[in-house]
């Protein structure tokens, strides 16, 4: 080889395409990161409003309960909240099944080093 092809090989525009294309998947995987963490954000403040929820509903049926002057008046305010929280139960479902998908979504993006949105 000689002295000014050997000068050559080592320029950057050389490499260009392939320092592109690492700079495009480091920038995909950063924004897949993003995504991620924000879906776990999401995630959290949307379960702690459901624990503040759920909290609520049981402080309630204390207060209630504690006001009550007969049994069939206790079991009528337990099945009234029993029947809310069998709903709210429903609910969680749904928001965990997608809320699982999203993030499972994103991991499988993740592995199979694929950072852009489908």
């Amino acid at each position: 080889m000689s002295k000014a092809n050997a000068g050559n090989v080592f320029e950057p525009a050389v490499f260009q395409d392939a320092l592109d294309l690492g700079r495009k998947r480091l920038e995909a995987m950063a924004e897949l990161q993003r995504e991620v963490f924000s879906l776990c954000e999401e995630t959290s403040r949307h379960w702690l409003a459901r624990l503040k929820q759920e909290a609520d509903l049981t402080a309630q049926l204390s207060q209630e309960l504690g006001a009550c002057k007969s049994m069939p008046e206790m079991a009528a305010k337990y099945q009234d909240w029993f029947g809310r929280h069998m709903k709210l139960m429903a609910e969680d479902s749904e928001s965990l099944m997608a809320d699982s998908q999203k993030l499972m979504t994103a991991s499988a993006r993740m592995m199979s080093g694929n950072g852009a949105s489908t």
